[in-house]
């Protein structure tokens, strides 16, 4: 079986629900085939039928028990198996059918052979719609081909084959309906934690640039200043000073990427280093990057403890899916069956500690002589995904197709009684319940949203009233094919379930079992007919209604789960771009502030290009946390390039948050970078606040320019250039 995209939690939990359904469904077709297993004169089998029959749905039952218990994957095969064993008994009956008949024997097939809610159900879960259509079409066929092959077909097996395949169809309708709603609530979910994330990532940035800016200015930027302005008197003081901001900025978080902790990690151990990372490479989570890194640690510490003199080698290799870490040694190598179980290093920080984090996978390969060599494994989440199994048919499609198959098998069956009761008689009686059913169902179709509690029970007592009726009007004693239309308004009732209203559909399943105990008690009846009927009718109206009480449960279950995962989608995101983004102010104060600060404490003086350049460096850094947007495109450095050459420059962004499109950002980088190259005394930009009539102005030597000045008919910016 061809294993479908990533589904969401919404969609998972939705097909554990439908599992568990299959299990239930089989239990009351079960206890309904002990009901009426004398009531319907079954061709006797042979004795291997019989044992078919009880492994047949011990498997359907096992299945849908065991299935929501495992992963999503193998829940699928699971079914898929249940679902082929139905297949096979189904595909075997007409050879125990034909056996009876040797035997001169006539009569129905059993009924847990018509039950085929529960397969169906189970091959939604496995397959999709192409599983469910092929089933039942294989089984309808079957079931047709051995009710000939029995003696022909009579009005009670009309009437429940019909009605079988309808519950089947209905019940499929329903689940669909389900898993198509739990589509949307993750969908719904995802686009959300996209938003959260891009929302998180945006205010960690802001908050790691206040955080920066407090170490900035409390160190780095005041040594700056010190050696920018310093003077005779005050130069010990300011050497002083640069020599704690030295320290302070040596003192830095460590790198968040995976491939730069593992070379580290490799340096310091002397271990060869072979990194590969692709264009697309995943980022690797905080918590398993420390996991991994960790269990390579301890991997490198074996080798130096136990392989001394033995070559280490670190392969690393980053993808779209995940990562391969690879530690290996030519060492004497060991028996892993061997090690001693208080050796907590392999045990725990290789094997254990990774293990127990979703997506990651750790083993440890060695053998005597042959080295060792340590596997590291981690993947990402599937994305999600709709799974095409679950699309197929659109609701309104799926309402349309039940309504169609209604309409068609009870109308066969309310002709076949009536040409049977006369239509002088009984048959009218057949005719006229069938106009009753098709009018009340097309009144309850045509309400699209939850229907009102006071409709639903006006709807229940005119049905129940129409068919008491009708069971007048019929000799007794009745039996599952003359009295058709009780079954067939338990379906009625299953759409009134379907729209919210359970309470009434389970009154009006309540009335029509007291119909028929009435009737019982009242008339001539024959009981096994009876109790086929009100199974039926009891089966169908209370598992539509436990089923949809479930799948409303299980959404605001899946409500429940959305919320969390999109608040721990935005402390991920929180953390990792706030990390990002203080280590990349950090790499500027590293790269420009710290050696000109140590080039200052080691020549013991200040000198006037150190001030020149301190003034430069001060600038920049304080441009990182106050310019925002204008510290990229090329900027930054411009910006140098102009402090150094004596320009006092002022960048300010003062416009916001970043929107969801910053075209206008490359055409104003190249005007800034123009002007910062032609300034010779001051030059000041910034980005205006929201609702302004301009964008930003750019005041050099004096001279103000507006940006934009205007905006052409075909939509190009042009610059307007006031003057002094």
């Amino acid at each position: 079986m061809t294993e479908a995209p990533g589904v969401g939690p919404a969609v998972r939990a939705t097909q554990r629900a439908l599992l568990l359904a299959v299990a239930v469904s089989i239990l009351a077709s079960a206890a309904a085939a002990v009901l009426v297993v004398s009531t319907v004169n079954e061709a006797a089998a042979p004795s291997w039928w019989s044992a078919v029959m009880i492994v047949t749905f011990a498997v359907l039952l096992a299945g849908g028990g065991i299935s929501p218990l495992l992963g999503p994957r193998v829940g699928r095969r699971v079914a898929g198996t249940a679902v082929a064993v139905f297949v096979a008994t189904v595909l075997a009956y007409p050879a125990a059918g034909l056996a009876a008949v040797e035997a001169g024997q006539e009569g129905t097939i059993p009924w847990l052979l018509t039950a085929v809610s529960a397969p169906a159900l189970a091959a939604l879960v496995a397959g999709g719609w192409r599983w469910v259509a092929s089933l039942l079409s294989l089984w309808l066929v079957v079931v047709v081909f051995s009710r000939f092959l029995l003696g022909g077909y009579s009005l009670t097996g009309l009437a429940n084959d019909t009605q079988a395949l309808l519950s089947a169809v209905t019940t499929c309708a329903v689940a669909a309906a389900a898993l198509r709603a739990a589509v949307h609530v993750d969908r719904s979910a995802e686009q959300t934690a996209v938003a959260a994330v891009a929302e998180a990532e945006e205010r960690a940035r802001l908050s790691a640039r206040s955080r920066a800016a407090a170490f900035v200015h409390d160190e780095v930027l005041a040594a700056l200043r010190g050696v920018a302005e310093a003077q005779p008197e005050t130069e010990a003081a300011v050497l002083q000073q640069a020599a704690r901001a030295t320290a302070t900025v040596g003192d830095r978080p460590r790198s968040a990427d995976l491939i730069d902790r593992l070379g580290t990690l490799a340096a310091a151990t002397g271990a060869a280093l072979h990194a590969q990372r692709a264009p697309d490479a995943a980022p690797c989570p905080p918590e398993v990057a420390d996991a991994l890194v960790a269990a390579a640690a301890q991997a490198l510490e074996n080798t130096r403890r136990h392989a001394p003199g033995a070559s280490s080698r670190v392969r690393v290799d980053l993808e779209s899916t995940g990562g391969r870490i690879e530690i290996t040694d030519d060492g004497p190598g060991f028996c892993p069956r061997r090690v001693a179980t208080d050796r907590l290093g392999i045990a725990v920080t290789i094997l254990g500690v990774p293990g127990r984090i979703p997506g990651v996978e750790a083993e440890v390969d060695s053998a005597p002589g042959e080295g060792t060599r340590v596997r590291l494994r981690w993947s990402v989440p599937e994305p999600f995904a709709e799974d095409p199994r679950i699309e197929g048919l659109s609701l309104r499609t799926r309402e349309r197709l039940v309504g169609s198959l209604f309409l068609v098998t009870q109308t066969a069956v309310a002709v076949v009684a009536a040409v049977q009761g006369g239509l002088a008689g009984p048959g009218a009686v057949s005719l006229a319940m069938l106009g009753v059913l098709l009018g009340v169902a097309a009144l309850v179709g045509r309400t699209r949203s939850e229907i009102t509690r006071t409709r639903a029970f006006a709807v229940v007592a005119a049905l129940c009233g129409f068919v008491a009726l009708g069971l007048t009007g019929i000799p007794a004693p009745i039996t599952y094919g003359s009295a058709w239309f009780v079954t067939a308004a338990a379906f009625v009732l299953v759409s009134l379930a379907l729209r919210g209203r359970g309470d009434a559909a389970l009154t009006g399943a309540g009335i029509l079992l007291s119909f028929l105990g009435i009737d019982a008690i009242g008339r001539v009846a024959d009981l096994p007919q009876m109790l086929g009927i009100g199974t039926r009718v009891a089966t169908v109206v209370c598992l539509s209604v436990v089923f949809v009480a479930m799948l409303k449960q299980l959404r605001r279950s899946a409500a429940s789960q959305a919320e969390r995962r999109i608040a721990s989608a935005r402390r991920a995101a929180w953390d990792a771009a706030s990390h990002a983004e203080l280590l990349a102010h950090l790499a500027e104060v590293e790269s420009f502030a710290r050696p000109l600060l140590e080039r200052v404490v080691a020549a013991g003086r200040v000198a006037d290009d150190d001030r020149a350049e301190a003034r430069a460096v001060e600038g920049r850094l304080r441009d990182g946390y106050r310019a925002g947007r204008l510290h990229g495109h090329g900027i930054a450095d411009a910006a140098m390039r102009a402090r150094l050459r004596g320009v006092d420059v002022v960048l300010l962004d003062d416009g916001g948050t970043v929107g969801p499109s910053e075209a206008w950002l490359p055409a104003l980088a190249d005007l800034v970078r123009d002007r910062l190259s032609t300034s010779q005394r001051r030059i000041v930009v910034r980005v205006l606040p929201p609702g302004r009539a301009d964008l930003a102005h750019v005041v050099t030597d004096g001279r103000l320019t507006v940006y934009p000045a205007a905006v052409s008919p075909a939509g190009a910016t042009s610059i307007g250039v006031q003057g002094e």
